[in-house]
């Protein structure tokens, strides 16, 4: 384990090693994984039998999370960044969902014997060090459909629907939603107040949260910011800015969806999100989240048709192209086990 996470050797993961020191190998990738404000809503016990995913309640947003759908789908991702790391190395994965008594145990991951990685594999583990998430405003590129034909058998094999947007209308119809959702959302003092505990400045040393550039303005010092957004509702112009950057600065969406709603899909949507956004980042794209909608109940109703997505759309991303940003802080391993 290293101090910075981004600079782990990868040719010190140890295959003469047993289950137990490999699997701690990986968790140096696991930590990578993207998650809701930056949250890092995860933690990891190992032990002989393998290793345990575990929601961290104390990372969950309780008001705009509040049935842990978006941290869940972020431990996910971490099974995500697991999986494609552990096929890198050349083992296979075995991935068990929890379904017991303890409702913070997720998963449990063992290493079950070689695995014999492709060029896909290989692509996508050498992406996860320079995978970001971008909020700027994105030029005109398009994906190209092998960044989907890649990963819908992936999809398929975990009943999770991805899909590409790129229609005006609508384009037009999901900005009006997201405006909406976003003024309700910056109404609620309780909603800014936790919102803006997870913003940090360029200075912090916190090894969690994200900086505001790009997420409601493209100027103001965050040392202003948050003051201001505690205690002033200003979700007219930031919802407007929203909308102008769905219009004027996604030239795609991508939209993963589910039949069903329950902690199997959150997990799932997870995964799938890990391996899309690891493609994307191979093919030199930008990706930035924008779920305000989906987190407003009776918004996320509307989507399906907007989009012709599945019953329970659980992720909307914006993606195009943009200049690199700051990766954001990460705990250490360390910091994870339990």
């Amino acid at each position: 384990m290293v101090a910075n996470v981004r600079e782990i050797k990868d040719g010190l993961f140890p295959f003469n090693g047993d289950e137990l020191h490999q699997l701690t190998f990986l968790l140096n990738y696991a930590i990578l994984a993207p998650s809701h404000y930056n949250a890092q809503p995860w933690r990891f016990r190992l032990s002989d039998s393998g290793l345990d995913i575990i929601l961290d309640k104390h990372r969950v947003s309780r008001f705009v999370d509040p049935h842990s759908r978006e941290a869940i789908i972020s431990c996910g991702a971490a099974i995500g960044m697991i999986e494609v790391a552990a096929h890198y190395f050349g083992s296979s994965v075995n991935i068990n969902y929890e379904n017991t008594t303890d409702r913070d145990l997720l998963a449990h991951i063992n290493l079950t014997g070689t695995y014999d990685p492709i060029e896909n594999d290989i692509a996508w583990f050498h992406a996860i060090k320079h995978r970001q998430t971008n909020r700027k405003y994105f030029d005109d590129t398009e994906p190209p459909n092998q960044a989907i034909e890649s990963v819908q058998g992936y999809a398929n094999a975990l009943d999770v629907q991805l899909s590409l947007a790129r229609d005006i209308g609508a384009i037009v119809k999901f900005s009006d939603l997201v405006e909406r959702a976003v003024k309700r959302q910056f109404a609620r003092p309780w909603f800014r107040f936790e919102f803006t505990s997870w913003q940090r400045s360029m200075l912090s040393l916190k090894p969690d949260g994200l900086t505001g550039h790009g997420f409601y303005h493209t100027s103001l010092p965050n040392l202003l910011s948050k003051p201001m957004l505690n205690w002033f509702n200003w979700g007219s112009s930031i919802g407007k800015y929203n909308v102008d950057k769905c219009r004027h600065g996604s030239p795609t969406f991508a939209v993963i969806a589910t039949a069903n709603d329950n902690r199997t899909d959150w997990l799932n949507t997870g995964r799938i999100l890990t391996i899309f956004l690891l493609e994307l980042a191979h093919q030199g794209l930008s990706v930035s989240y924008i779920n305000q909608a989906i987190q407003e109940k009776d918004l996320r109703k509307q989507l399906p048709p907007i989009f012709q997505s599945m019953l329970y759309p659980q992720l909307i991303l914006r993606v195009g192209k943009a200049s690199p940003v700051q990766f954001t802080p990460r705990r250490s391993v360390e910091q994870t086990l339990l």
